[in-house]
């Protein structure tokens, strides 16, 4: 088996989970952030300031995460 280190579309996923995808939960806070490949030492900064803002304001203020939001992957689960 080869297990990748990246998501299909080469792009990370960052952003709010949604309440589906934690297993219909109450907890509706849960973040994700990954698939940074070999690039995540070097984008951990950015990607570590743009996560801040989106939890504490609600959105990041220098990086648009639209592109690399949890929800492009209709399937996604990260609970049975």
């Amino acid at each position: 088996n080869n297990i990748e280190h990246m998501p299909d579309d080469f792009l990370p996923v960052m952003g709010k989970l949604s309440r589906r995808a934690t297993g219909g939960g109450a907890n509706d806070n849960v973040y994700i952030q990954g698939g940074h490949n070999c690039w995540g030492i070097l984008l951990a900064p950015a990607s570590g300031e743009a996560m801040a803002d989106l939890i504490v304001l609600g959105k990041s203020r220098k990086v648009d995460l639209q592109p690399f939001r949890p929800s492009r992957y209709r399937n996604l689960k990260l609970f049975p």
